[in-house]
């Protein structure tokens, strides 16, 4: 969408009555006066343009400009400057009136090399190295790739880089005394160039301040996105998407081994030791993000009944050099580290010829990730200058000279195996043992670095022709960076869990049956289990610091758990008539606080929450969750013979995680399902190599015909879970919404969950509904919501059945020529995405085609498309990770020559 000619000379006279209304009548503009307001003496037109130069706050009005149209003297050098970069719209059109192109290839290499090399009968050395380029400057959609000119697209490229090399070597010392040591290096970079990187405020716009000449500013609000005006144009938004443009340097991880193995008698022992590092470098350039809208041209009041229309205009704002907020962010540089060690030492004891006993000890320790220079900012027990000292201030180590996290010094890891033989091709095999997992990432950015100066209604930011914008700095390790604005309210910065160095550890544990049926072929079952603690994302994240507590709302004389009136009150604003009629004053916990009631009761209300559309307050890394799983896990193995092979598994499982119904309870833990729980899955893996046939018949038949080899894949499991569908009944559910987590809708006993079964093969996407919205409702004031998963809520399943048949041909000593050919979906079986939960009616087009709904089944679409004419969109909009979307059936042929 691209403004109109008449929009680009400031003529905004045809959308409103108070200019010649032209297009009014075409696009639903009431011609009539709206109703406004006592408080505002204004007539109020739909759409009209007042001057931002003649608001009067004493009296909450402005004048609007004649016939709608901002004269010439009045737009802003730089708003034009940035106007002439804009395409002309092909059309007479005011949105979707434009058509542009850019050109879409990525190019990869990925280059190999291996080098073997005995050093006489004892010594071996081997390298590898082996390389991943893949460069892409436009794609779409996950690029941004719009169809504007390099200055000023949206458009950010993906390059991602990266290498490994690794070096061993093996030392036979003596025949029962082998020396093992490795090193190995590993590079991950990535970047996000956008296409243009010389822009010059200066030069090109005439403003100074930019702390980097590189990229053009991200410019939003001059496109009118939604409501009365969504029709209307203006200009969709320029410049590096999201504003910010990031730079990721390489992410180096080195790493080292070394082990000895000995055999001595009865026993094969083993000790060795493990070193990674990792090492990452972050500098992101710096950014400027202008935002503009209708605020700067409208009135300087609130609370208008415009009947669903609107005033003041996004492009008419930008065109006078009006922005609600002008941001820079500053150019950062930090550097992130962390390590960990490993040493362990284990033994293989064959005690008889029936019975072996495998027994070990593994010690971990890792270091929590640091940076270097201390500039990484975290929410700390400091006073906040921004929410008059209250505590929550923002700490860095270069400052507090402290760790965000403790390191977990006792993570010891006992193992224990035996394999013993019952009876003649019969083994029981059992285990136990204990293990860690990595450390997490720190998981907190760099303190921000961006001065933000905000306009709202009154005033606004008026950037004039030559005017330097807002300066920021970095490092600023001033602890009341958040909120940026005195007074108001901010996203948090990042709470780290002083425990988040401990390691996740996993019980883990199993016994089987192993039995040779014949000479080649061999069953076996096993009872396979796990038991997991200090997980940081399993289950419900009990690190959140939001929550209220039922006695600290009945310290303020409230109820909401099961009064309506107190619930309702939650969600008004500290300073309200209700507030201070129900408290005797305004519950403003400092001054210049613009929260809601649920925001002053918390413990941080500097800080926007869940609750209220907000992000929520949590403490990073917070190892709070644990985890379960039990299987019983069969394998089945032919091994070749009369040229067949033929290996199968069997798994049924259960994996679970503990979720806290009520936070202030510990009592009201339970276990509900993994999202990644599938209970059945079944996989085989057939091989058929065709044997010497009609050799006496017909030697030249008989080598064309031999040795090719014939393999099959299947794959046949349950559905994936489905997730049930949140509450839709409005307002704050204390029990839920206040305390951060989403709530759920419960199940109605009785209710099918399915009006068509997801595995029938009839289910048509564009005609059918198959869940049942009957089966779900809202839990009542005061009430818990549902669990995240339930066992029997299901997607559709998906089998894998691929197909593949190749040769070796042998030429001459080291040299052969090998012909593949690989196909996936050999059925070509229809794929369909799982239905939607989100719980609103089902909406259908023109043509009786549903367009979207709950119980609806996201389309089926061609591969790399992301649309079909007439077709309803995706529930993302894009093939997305739920859904295969229609892939179909490939065939590759595949030739390689080796020598």
């Amino acid at each position: 969408t691209l403004p109109t000619t008449a929009y680009q000379q400031g003529n905004f006279s045809a959308i409103s009555p108070n200019g010649n209304c032209s297009l009014c009548a075409a696009n639903g503009i009431p011609t009539t006066a709206l109703p406004g307001s006592s408080a505002v003496p204004l007539t109020l037109f739909a759409n009209t343009i007042f001057d931002p130069l003649t608001r009067n706050l004493a009296n909450n009005t402005a004048t609007p400009f004649m016939n709608n149209e901002i004269p010439a003297t009045r737009l802003d050098p730089v708003a034009l400057k940035i106007q002439t970069l804009f395409p002309q719209p092909a059309s007479a059109a005011l949105i979707d009136n434009g058509a542009g192109t850019n050109l879409a290839q990525r190019h990869t290499i990925l280059p190999s090399l291996k080098l073997d090399q005995s050093l006489g009968p004892k010594h071996k050395v081997s390298f590898y190295w082996s390389r991943t380029s893949t460069d892409a400057q436009y794609a779409s959609p996950y690029g941004n790739a719009d169809g504007l000119p390099a200055e000023i697209t949206n458009a950010r490229g993906t390059f991602f880089h990266s290498w490994t090399t690794a070096l061993n070597y093996d030392y036979t010392i003596t025949p029962t005394l082998l020396l093992h040591l490795g090193a190995g290096y590993n590079q991950i970079a990535g970047y996000d160039d956008a296409p243009y990187l010389t822009f010059n405020a200066v030069d090109q716009l005439g403003v100074a301040g930019f702390e980097q000449n590189r990229n053009f500013p991200y410019i939003s609000g001059m496109l009118a996105a939604s409501g009365s005006q969504a029709s209307l144009g203006g200009m969709q938004n320029v410049g590096t998407a999201g504003g910010v443009q990031g730079h990721s340097l390489p992410q180096e991880m080195p790493s080292f081994n070394a082990n000895t193995t000995w055999v001595k008698g009865t026993h094969t022992l083993k000790f060795g030791a493990e070193v990674y590092l990792q090492g990452q470098v972050e500098r992101p350039f710096s950014a400027n993000l202008w935002t503009t809208g209708d605020n700067a041209t409208s009135v300087p009041f609130t609370g208008l009944n415009l009947a669903g229309q609107a005033i003041g205009f996004g492009y008419a704002s930008f065109l006078l050099g009006d922005y609600n907020s002008i941001t820079q962010v500053a150019a950062a540089d930090y550097h992130l580290g962390k390590q960990q060690w490993g040493l362990f030492a284990q033994d293989s004891w064959k005690i008889t010829r029936k019975i072996t006993l495998d027994y070990g000890l593994r010690y971990d320790y890792g270091t929590v990730q640091t940076e270097q220079d201390g500039r990484v900012g975290v929410l700390g027990a400091v006073p906040n200058p921004s929410a008059g000292d209250r505590i929550g201030g923002t700490i860095y180590g270069a400052t507090c000279h402290c760790s965000f996290e403790n390191t977990y010094p006792y993570a010891f890891g006992p193992r224990l195996g035996l394999a013993y033989q019952v009876i003649p091709k019969t083994v029981i095999r059992a285990g136990i043992g204990l293990l860690y997992s990595f450390v997490p990432d720190l998981n907190a950015g760099p303190p921000l670095t961006g001065i933000n100066q905000p306009g709202g209604l009154n005033p606004y930011v008026a950037l004039a022709g030559g005017t330097a914008i807002p300066q920021p700095t970095f490092p600023d390790f001033n602890p009341g960076v958040y909120p940026t604005v005195p007074g108001s309210t901010n996203s948090a910065p990042a709470a780290v869990d002083i425990n988040a160095g401990r390691p996740p550890r996993q019980l883990q544990y199993s016994i089987g049956l192993q039995r040779e049926i014949s000479r080649d072929f061999v069953l076996g079952a096993a009872y396979v289990g796990n038991r997991g603690v200090w997980w940081t994302t399993a289950g419900a994240n009990l690190g959140l610091l939001e929550q209220i507590s039922p006695a600290t709302f009945a310290a303020y004389g409230l109820n909401p758990y099961t009064n309506p009136a107190d619930d309702a009150l939650l969600s008004q604003s500290a300073s309200s008539a209700a507030a201070v009629q129900r408290f005797g004053h305004a519950l403003t916990p400092y001054a210049g606080f613009n929260g809601t009631v649920l925001q002053a009761l918390e413990a941080y209300p500097q800080f926007s929450t869940a609750g209220l559309g907000g992000t929520p307050l949590t403490m990073t890394n917070a190892p709070t969750g644990n985890t379960y799983y039990d299987s019983l896990q069969m394998t089945g193995t032919k091994r070749l013979s009369h040229g067949l092979q033929v290996n199968g598994t069997f798994t049924w499982s259960k994996a679970l995680v503990s979720t806290r119904e009520d936070f202030w309870n510990p009592a009201s833990s339970s276990k509900t399902y993994q999202s990644t729980d599938q209970p059945f899955l079944f996989n085989s893996n057939i091989v058929y190599t065709v044997p010497k046939v009609l050799e006496s018949f017909n030697k030249v038949v008989s080598q064309l015909a031999r040795d090719w080899q014939v393999g099959v894949f299947l794959q046949y499991g349950s559905g994936f879970l489905l997730t049930p569908p949140t509450v839709t009944n409005g307002g704050l559910n204390p029990l839920t919404q206040v305390e951060g987590g989403t709530s759920y809708m419960l199940r109605v006993p009785g209710q099918p969950l399915y009006l068509k079964n997801p595995n029938c093969g009839c289910i048509n996407p564009y005609d059918d509904q198959i869940l049942n919205p009957a089966a779900w409702e809202n839990p009542a004031a005061g009430q818990w919501g549902g669990n995240a998963y339930y066992g029997d809520f299901r997607g559709g399943w998906r089998p894998q059945e691929n197909f593949n048949f190749g040769r070796n041909f042998r030429i001459r000593e080291n040299m052969n020529f090998q012909i593949r050919a690989e196909f996936v979906n050999i059925f070509n079986r229809t794929y369909l995405g799982y239905p939607s939960t989100t719980y609103i009616p089902v909406s259908r087009n023109p043509a009786g085609q549903i367009t979207g709904g709950f119980g609806t089944v996201n389309e089926t679409l061609a591969p790399y498309s992301y649309s079909l004419p007439s077709a309803p969109a995706n529930q993302n909009g894009v093939c997305s990770g739920d859904a295969l979307c229609g892939l179909p059936r490939t065939g590759t042929l595949i030739g390689r020559f080796s020598f």
